[in-house]
């Protein structure tokens, strides 16, 4: 009998544990699925503002400190550039500022600064340069770039706001919201940290919503993230900053524009050997050079050619070159007494021509001395823009190597009227176009997330090349051809040029079996000119410019007249 209950009560005893274990699993899931869907707010707070000055600008804490003394306030240069949009520029015991049309030198051991030429002495220092580095007056900055900024008195922090800078504003709702509800985190989500609290009936900022989070910010500076949902959101407002346009007079000229490059090697063509080239508006005579480090011009200009421009009603911008080379460059180019003397001669030069414009070819650099390059059209761009004359630069697609990494095209389209894409030499060492059609397309689509179509005018080439390889070696060579000679020499073999879909330019191929020598070109023709031209219109730039002169031929001229016409209209 003892055994029979013994084995009746041990089945009991396990039935009571398993049902506790089961009491108590059940409570963990509960509580584990409690917390997934109702998490606990974190109560951990941290501060904001981690640096005594820290700069806030617009909605972005910008990790760098200004300076106070006595209630001055100075920024340091990396702020003013790469949040504010201006151009410093540290040369030989001076910091250089540049605008669309004034040259500011800051130097570092003078309490003392020019605008242009004139020499000013201010009442306090400007500029100060210390271990921390270089700051420059707040107050000088804004006489040149629209913002308002305020010194928040709860932490010291410099707040500085941009002209058009939008926002929402809005208030914190007075419905009921427990306290965790009320505190600013420092992402969407009630498990991070907190900066802040806010309370019922608060104007504050709406800066943008994250995942049912709106990031707001106070008056005092401090942002942070909040449940959407008790946030009334108002009307949407921007900063406003009364500020002078800062107004400069060049000379009108036709859009679309239709340039032509003069290429000048020696001297100046005879005008009575030029043709007609209509649809033309400016004439790019490629007459300046730099001829040393000590920044001497060579100057080729030709006044007969002015003349029979202006009788054309061409605009003359000529065309100012580094020699492609990059050693001399570096030298011409790196203190700001040589950048100026190159300057004055280039105005004494167009004024000698009467020329309305000028166009910098700067090419083969080293990529380091991109900035370099950047300074010269600069400071160049004021003072001719004080002169009344337009600047434009020739620059390249994105590649690799000296002839196009050293562009800081975003920067250039910033200072330069124009910026002149030369949209060719997609092959120089293979077999290939001169410029395909996609090839184009794709490169001109890129380099507008960087420069406004506004501003940019197409490159487009009037040359060909014969390419021969020799089928035997694989040695390959090629001859750059005018498009008459490109037209004479398909004739002289009694060949059908067919469209190449890839390319979209008509081809031809011929092969010399008796000498082992295979011949392909890719043709410039009434069709690829008006695909080029297409390009530029649908991309909404300001123009087209061609290379050159020497290389058209009656019906290019004919054919871009036609298609920029549309282009015009438009």
């Amino acid at each position: 009998m003892a055994n029979i209950q013994l084995n009746e009560t041990a089945p009991r005893f396990i039935r009571e544990h398993l049902l506790l274990f089961a009491i108590i699993f059940f409570i963990s899931i509960l509580c584990a699925s409690l917390l997934f869907l109702y998490p606990f707010a974190s109560n951990k707070k941290v501060p904001y503002f981690t640096k005594s000055h820290e700069i806030l600008v617009n909605s972005k804490l910008t990790g760098q400190k200004a300076l106070l003394i006595k209630d001055q306030v100075y920024l340091p240069v990396m702020v003013v550039q790469n949040t504010l949009g201006g151009w410093l520029y540290p040369d030989s015991g001076q910091l250089i500022m540049t605008t669309n049309q004034d040259i500011l030198r800051f130097l570092y051991d003078k309490n003392a600064y020019y605008i242009n030429d004139q020499k000013i002495n201010p009442s306090s220092p400007l500029i100060i340069k210390n271990q921390q580095g270089i700051f420059l007056s707040i107050d000088v900055i804004k006489k040149y770039y629209p913002f308002r900024y305020q010194i928040l008195k709860s932490n010291g922090a410099v707040w500085i706001e941009q002209n058009g800078n939008t926002y929402f504003k809005g208030k914190i709702t007075t419905r009921t919201a427990k306290r965790d509800y009320l505190q600013l985190r420092t992402d969407p989500s009630l498990q991070a940290p907190y900066t802040t609290n806010v309370i019922p009936g608060e104007s504050i900022r709406i800066e943008k919503q994250v995942r049912g989070y709106d990031y707001i910010r106070r008056s005092n500076g401090i942002g942070g993230y909040i449940k959407a949902d008790i946030v009334d959101k108002l009307q949407k407002t921007a900063v406003r900053v009364s500020f002078p346009e800062d107004k400069f007079s060049l000379p009108s000229i036709t859009l679309p524009i239709q340039l032509s490059w003069e290429a000048v090697y020696s001297k100046t063509p005879d005008t009575k050997e030029l043709p007609r080239m209509p649809g033309v508006t400016i004439v790019s005579p490629t007459w300046f050079q730099l001829k040393n480090e000590n920044g001497e011009l060579t100057d080729k200009g030709d006044s007969a050619y002015c003349i029979w421009a202006r009788k054309q009603g061409y605009t003359i911008w000529p065309l100012f070159s580094n020699a492609f080379n990059p050693q001399l460059t570096k030298n011409a180019f790196n203190t700001f007494v040589k950048r100026q003397k190159i300057i004055t001669s280039l105005l004494a030069m167009l004024e000698k021509y009467q020329s309305e414009g000028l166009n910098l070819d700067i090419e083969n650099v080293n990529r380091e001395d991109g900035p370099l390059v950047t300074e010269f059209v600069r400071e160049a761009a004021a003072r001719l823009h004080r002169a009344n004359k337009i600047v434009s630069m020739n620059i390249t697609f994105k590649s690799k190597g000296n002839w196009s990494e050293f562009y800081e095209r975003h920067a250039l389209s910033e200072s330069a009227d124009y910026l002149i894409v030369m949209a060719y030499d997609e092959h120089t060492k293979t077999i290939g176009s001169v410029a395909s059609i996609p090839w184009v397309r794709d490169n001109v689509k890129a380099l507008l997330k960087e420069v406004p179509g506004d501003r940019l005018i197409l490159g487009i080439p009037l040359y060909t090349r014969l390419w021969k390889e020799n089928t035997r070696s694989g040695e390959i060579s090629s001859a750059a051809l005018t498009m008459n000679q490109a037209n004479q020499w398909v004739k002289n073999h009694k060949l059908k040029p067919d469209l190449d879909n890839d390319t979209g330019q008509y081809y031809i191929q011929y092969i010399d079996k008796a000498h082992n020598e295979k011949y392909s070109m890719w043709l410039e023709d009434d069709y690829s000119l008006r695909e080029r031209v297409q390009i530029a219109e649908l991309s909404h730039l300001a123009g087209i410019a061609v290379w050159s002169r020497y290389f058209a031929n009656e019906q290019a001229w004919a054919s871009l007249k036609t298609s920029l016409a549309a282009y015009h209209h438009q």
